[in-house]
């Protein structure tokens, strides 16, 4: 009886797996690059919009103190409530009121 050899070819792959990692993390560091870029511009959007509405919501909270806390005979003067009490406690509020023609005249500054 004779014995069958088996042949076995051995291909040499000692590098591939490696070169392939390495491509894979700086395609995926490229990818996070550009995912972090477009978060920051998203969150700047987003900072910018809640400015606006804070500034819309505390001129509008500013007019409804002036109407609650003016009587009628007292309409010409310069003022600053507490913002805290106003609903944003970062802000600074600046409310000048005067009598103009019988109509009152009222001047909002927020920062």
């Amino acid at each position: 009886m004779k014995k069958q050899m088996k042949t076995t070819v051995k291909y040499n792959r000692s590098g591939f797996a490696l070169l392939t990692v390495i491509a894979f993390m700086a395609l995926i560091s490229a990818v996070l690059l550009v995912f972090t870029a477009c978060s920051r511009s998203i969150q700047s959007q987003a900072n910018t919009a809640y400015a606006s509405a804070c500034r819309r919501n505390l001129c509008a909270s500013a007019l409804a103190y002036t109407q609650m806390h003016l009587n009628k005979k007292n309409l010409s003067g310069t003022f600053t409530p507490d913002p805290n009490e106003l609903g944003v406690p970062k802000a600074k509020v600046t409310i000048s009121t005067s009598l103009k023609d019988t109509e009152p005249m009222i001047n909002i500054k927020t920062t």
